[in-house]
């Protein structure tokens, strides 16, 4: 009796129909893993924020904005409207102000224009000093921060909040927050969800997954 030599064709067909089942099955649950390492990841930045924001505050005796002098109390450059203490962040319309922010705390350069409209005048090598004339570094600037700035883990600037008129609290979409530093994320859909971790978002049709700093 002749012994059987290799797979038959239906063997393998079978065994790649197995393979196909079983990545189908563990595909979800390793996008999840994923995600939640993202929203790890993106948590430890705006505590690294935060902490940095505060320690400035300290240093100074106020909160960062991109005034001149070091340590000014300037209000925000072109504060949208409607927004209360928020200058809002977003790839294009504020971004500039986060920047300089960005830039007052790192004491690092942003110099590009490809991913925004980072690389303006105000936001020179002399920038960073604008705000911080001690030039403490209270952020150590990430990995390409000169081109893309301080981002989230899906590629979005963060929203702060500051108590910029000093009442103890700050605003984030007509929410007041008990806290003089506010930060959030857009979270995994990248939709500014205004700091909203549950109900539908933006759009309407999925459920919000925004992270802030206020909540767990």
């Amino acid at each position: 009796m002749k012994r059987k030599k290799g797979f038959t064709l239906i063997e393998l067909l079978v065994v790649i129909g197995v393979i196909a089942i079983l990545m189908a099955m563990l595909l979800p649950a390793i996008s999840k893993v994923r995600i939640a390492a993202q929203k790890t990841k993106a948590r430890a930045q705006i505590k690294a924020l935060e902490i940095a924001i505060k320690s400035y505050e300290t240093t100074y005796g106020v909160l960062p904005v991109p005034g001149t002098g070091g340590g000014g109390v300037d209000e925000w450059d072109d504060l949208p409207t409607g927004v209360g203490d928020v200058p809002q962040n977003g790839n294009t319309t504020d971004a500039t102000d986060y920047d300089k922010l960005l830039q007052i705390l790192t004491q690092a350069d942003i110099t590009d224009s490809t991913y925004s409209d980072a690389a303006t005048s105000d936001l020179n090598p002399d920038g960073k000093l604008l705000g911080n004339i001690r030039q403490t570094r209270f952020l150590d600037a990430p990995e390409k921060f000169g081109t893309r700035s301080y981002v989230d883990p899906w590629g979005n600037r963060f929203v702060i909040a500051l108590d910029l008129d000093y009442d103890n609290n700050c605003t984030v979409d007509a929410v007041v927050l008990n806290r003089t530093v506010a930060i959030y994320s857009f979270g995994p859909d990248r939709e500014d969800d205004q700091g909203k971790t549950s109900g539908t978002d933006s759009s309407s049709t999925d459920k919000a997954d925004d992270i802030p700093s206020w909540k767990e």
